[in-house]
């Protein structure tokens, strides 16, 4: 989960987001982990020096599909894919 944690930051990092997903320059770009986080501390370690279009990253871990509607990416855990 360290290369995954990693790959993340660089697709964040990478994508040009539009316009209405950045609209705010002093709001966080939010990265969510939907279901149980396999990741532990990797994902904090990974995105703790990272910015998006000048923006900081915030993580949320998040229980339902409607929380993870208000993050910019968002991980799926396997439990929570096979559910939904």
């Amino acid at each position: 989960y360290g290369a995954k944690a990693r790959y993340l930051t660089l697709f964040a990092s990478y994508v040009r987001w539009p316009a209405a997903a950045t609209a705010a320059a002093d709001a966080p770009f939010v990265v969510a982990v939907l279901g149980h986080d396999p990741f532990g501390s990797q994902l904090e370690n990974a995105f703790r020096e990272v910015t998006v279009e000048g923006r900081p990253v915030q993580l949320r871990r998040v229980g339902s599909a409607a929380e993870a509607r208000l993050a910019h990416l968002v991980f799926v855990a396997e439990q929570e894919a096979r559910r939904l």
